[in-house]
């Protein structure tokens, strides 16, 4: 057993040093052991330049156990660093599990330290994402992070993907729909709309209503 074995014990006479192997490592002279390279660390013989550059990892003989770099996970023992895979990121050292990206954030690089929201215009209702996919037809989103997009409501349209907004309907046209890419032309009997509007009206009742509102902007 590397932890135990006496020949390890460079003091013992007529024994020589014994390396240890892989997934031990021992920081000091003079020893009887190595030591297990735990969980979240991995076998080596210098820090890491920075805290997102794994040092290389050695074999045998390692003299240090090197908390796991960020955007890496670290099984401990002989394992490598392995750097966090499109979906997954870790910002922490030590560690020897990479986090999942939730719904609302997407991730598409390797060995990532983070997991970004998604943009306005796109979403993500998934777990462990690599991107955000645009807002469908008919659907807007102004916010970060979102994990779905809202239909346009009635009175409004959207005929491009990505969108933050909805466009109102013109005058003279109508959408009576929530989802919608276009709306409706006011023809016949009743061919007369405000902006936004979900339905025609008679240009007449039209009046009376603006008469009305303009009335009570007056009195209040």
């Amino acid at each position: 057993d590397p932890m135990t074995n006496p020949l390890n014990n460079p003091n013992e006479p007529g024994n020589a040093p014994i390396a240890c192997p892989c997934g031990y490592y021992q920081p000091q002279t003079g020893q009887t052991k190595c030591l297990i390279v735990p969980v979240g660390t991995y076998p080596a013989n210098v820090e890491q330049s920075n805290e997102t550059t794994p040092s290389t990892m050695i074999r045998t003989a390692a003299t240090k156990a090197v908390k796991c770099a960020k955007g890496y996970q670290c099984a401990g023992a002989c394992n490598a660093p392995v750097a966090c895979t499109p979906g997954h990121y870790q910002n922490e050292r030590g560690k020897n599990v990479c986090k999942n990206c939730e719904p609302g954030h997407a991730q598409g690089n390797y060995a990532a330290t983070e997991c970004p929201e998604c943009t306005p215009g796109h979403y993500q209702s998934n777990y462990e994402a690599t991107s955000c996919p645009e807002c469908n037809l008919g659907h807007y989103q102004p916010n970060y992070g979102a994990t779905e997009c809202p239909a346009c409501p009635a009175g409004t349209h959207q005929s491009v993907k990505g969108k933050t907004y909805c466009d109102d309907c013109k005058c003279g046209e109508y959408n009576p729909y929530e989802g919608q890419t276009s709306c409706y032309k006011c023809t016949g009997a009743l061919p007369y709309s405000p902006e936004a509007s979900t339905a025609c009206s008679n240009l007449e009742d039209n009046q009376k209503e603006f008469i009305l509102r303009e009335k009570l902007k007056i009195i209040h």
